[in-house]
C-alpha cells in the first residue's frame, strides 16, 4: 500500500508547528509535576524532525512522514 502524505491544513489549529508547541508546553509541565516525560521526549523529537523537513504548516499526518520516512531531510515544503 501507498502510504499518505502530509497535506497542507486550512484549519489553523491543526498543523504541525502548533502541535510541536503544545508537546513542548506539556513536557515542560509534565517535568515540573514528576510525570514521566519519555514518550514526549520522543514525539518532540518526530515533531521537530517534521519541522526540518519544511512541513510546519502542514496537518498531523506530518508525524507519520517523519517516522515512516526518516531518511527524507529537509525535504522541499509540500504544496
Amino acid at each position: 500500500p501507498v502510504a499518505p502524505r502530509s497535506l497542507p491544513c486550512s484549519l489553523p489549529p491543526c498543523i504541525m508547528q502548533h502541535l510541536h508547541k503544545d508537546v513542548k508546553l506539556f513536557k515542560a509541565e509534565a517535568d515540573k509535576a514528576g510525570i514521566d516525560t519519555a514518550l514526549l521526549e520522543a514525539l518532540q523529537g518526530v515533531t521537530q524532525a517534521a519541522l526540518d523537513r519544511g512541513l510546519t504548516d502542514t496537518d498531523y499526518s506530518a508525524v507519520y512522514e517523519a517516522v515512516v520516512y526518516p531518511e527524507e531531510k529537509a525535504a522541499a515544503k509540500k504544496q
